[in-house]
């Protein structure tokens, strides 16, 4: 099987976009941790086709070895102007590592996204993110809360969930939360997430009244 993969690897630099996800699909059965396998995936992060990207992406994620090329290939996906394959590159960096000093770096720089609706999406996937990391991402917080007014309402929600995972001792989050829950021009659903924050911060043993 090893002996296919030069042209493979030949192959996901062919014009047609169908025939690179199939050398992609073949090599990931191979040996994903072959360097030259590697190198050609990373090469096809950055394909014209979206779903060459997403695949790409998603089988750097079962490479087990060159993380030092790898994460750094993920977190520059984070950036493609493709929605779908900035969210994956999200997803799939939270799969491979849960280091706070590689991932807060890049995930604050999603949440400072533009604001365009698609951008607001891979700003919602990076809250969740940062909420899975919990306390570890604390120093995110000024971040979460500068983008609030500047989110849509579904993204409002998961800012103050992550805010919950994540916990916080400052007294000036606390009550940025309180007055959202209070706040009757929000939806609904986004004043009971400010509230359901401020128990999950309470119940924490960060938070000191």
């Amino acid at each position: 099987m090893k002996a296919a993969v030069p042209s493979l690897i030949e192959a996901v630099s062919d014009d047609d976009a169908p025939l690179r996800r199939l050398a992609i699909t073949a090599l990931s059965t191979i040996d994903p941790n072959d360097e030259r396998v590697v190198a050609a995936l990373i090469n096809a992060t950055k394909d014209k086709d979206r779903n060459v990207c997403i695949q790409a992406v998603n089988v750097l994620g079962s490479v087990r070895r060159h993380r030092n090329r790898t994460i750094p290939a993920l977190i520059e996906a984070m950036k493609n102007e493709d929605l779908r394959v900035r969210q994956n590159a999200i997803r799939v960096l939270g799969n491979i590592t849960r280091d706070p000093k590689v991932l807060l770096p890049p995930l604050i720089e999603a949440l400072k996204s533009e604001y365009q609706d698609d951008w607001q999406n891979t700003r919602d996937s990076a809250c969740r993110l940062l909420g899975k990391l919990g306390p570890k991402a604390k120093e995110t917080v000024p971040a979460l809360l500068a983008v609030f007014w500047v989110s849509k309402p579904h993204v409002r929600i998961q800012i103050f969930s992550a805010l919950g995972k994540i916990g916080t001792e400052d007294t000036a989050a606390f009550k940025f939360l309180a007055k959202v829950a209070s706040d009757q021009t929000e939806p609904t659903k986004v004043q009971h997430a400010a509230a359901e924050a401020m128990k999950q911060i309470l119940h924490s043993k960060q938070f000191k009244a």
